[in-house]
C-alpha cells in the first residue's frame, strides 16, 4: 500500500511560486509528522541551500513546534 502522507520543502522562486525540492513520503495514515521527520526535511533542504542564503522561513501547522528550529 502507497503511503499516505507526505512532507515536503521548497523555495519560492518566482511571484510566490513554490517550487518542492525534497519530500518525504510518510507510511502513515493520520496524523502529523513527529520532530525527527520535520529536522530530516529541513536537512535535506539546507544540503541543497546554504542557510545564508535564505531569507524567510514559510512553513504551515505540519511544522510545529520549537525543537526542529534549533
Amino acid at each position: 500500500m502507497a503511503p499516505k502522507r507526505q512532507l515536503s520543502g521548497g523555495i519560492n522562486c518566482w511571484q510566490g511560486t513554490s517550487i518542492p525540492i525534497v519530500w518525504e513520503c510518510l507510511d502513515k495514515e493520520v496524523g502529523n509528522a513527529n520532530t525527527d521527520e520535520r529536522i530530516a526535511v529541513m536537512e535535506r533542504v539546507l544540503n541543497l541551500i546554504p542557510i545564508k542564503r535564505v531569507d524567510n522561513l514559510l512553513a504551515d501547522r505540519e511544522f510545529i513546534g520549537h525543537e526542529w528550529l534549533d
